[in-house]
């Protein structure tokens, strides 16, 4: 029998709430290096590789892990922002 994991019931069609941005580096003057939207709330948080981390915090004390990376299409990144046009893929 295939597992299914639980939580992939609770995936929404939602849109990011800060598109190109985490809303939680922005906040705190921070930069970051990719980003990750949940896919049941819309927050966008910065990856394990940027140095907060807030995707993961959300993803802890929202107990689940739902993510996908959004990444600027065509356009190199910089860090600290996301140029050009976004993308999603899932993680």
């Amino acid at each position: 029998m295939r597992y299914v994991d639980p939580h992939v019931a609770l995936i929404r069609p939602v849109r990011p709430r800060t598109p190109g941005e985490c809303e939680d580096c922005v906040a705190a003057g921070a930069r970051w290096l990719h980003l990750r939207m949940c896919r049941t709330c819309g927050k966008v948080g910065c990856c394990d590789s940027s140095p907060m981390r807030h995707a993961r915090t959300h993803e802890l004390t929202a107990g689940r892990n739902l993510s996908r990376w959004m990444r600027p299409l065509g356009v190199r990144r910089r860090a600290g922002r996301s140029a050009g046009r976004l993308g999603w893929r899932d993680c």
